[in-house]
């Protein structure tokens, strides 16, 4: 049975399944909005305001990644508080991948390297404290606080 390895934004989670053959990153939008442009390039439609939630939305994610466990080693998601909460009233337990809080700068500049838009930076940088504390406040027993400079692939084969 695989791991969930829940990670925030920024860490290296499309680059840590790229390079890991057992590991499969679950992009979540696909299943969390209704219609996405045919094509859609992930870094410029994440936090779009015309995005509409789906109505299946944790749940189909959430069978997704039960479906995937068996399949691969690690099964990488965002941290998204919601599914994590799902995750731990289904008994599935996972790491827990973010920054330390006071890396708000560095990883502006990571989301502007990428290719983020503006609506982009507004959520995940505007917005940074909540995430952090919804983050911290997580009672997940496997955390993983990443320094400056470090990616997930730094703690993970």
């Amino acid at each position: 049975m695989g791991e969930v390895i829940a990670a925030f934004t920024g860490t290296g989670k499309t680059y840590f399944c790229s390079k890991n053959i057992e590991a499969l990153d679950l992009v979540c939008m696909p299943f969390k909005y209704e219609k996405l442009p045919l094509g859609f390039e992930p870094e410029r439609c994440k936090a779009d305001p015309e995005n509409i939630i789906s109505m299946d939305w944790p749940f189909n994610y959430l069978d997704e990644i039960i479906f995937q466990l068996p399949q691969y080693r690690y099964v990488v998601i965002p941290s998204d508080s919601l599914v994590c909460s799902f995750l731990r009233e289904e008994g599935i337990p996972y790491y827990l991948c973010y920054p330390d809080r006071s890396l708000k700068e560095e990883y502006r500049k990571r989301f502007l390297e990428r290719g983020n838009t503006q609506d982009f930076l507004d959520v995940f940088i505007n917005r940074w404290d909540l995430f952090m504390d919804h983050l911290e406040s997580d009672p997940c027993e496997k955390k993983i606080i990443l320094g400056s400079g470090e990616y997930l692939s730094d703690y993970f084969e």
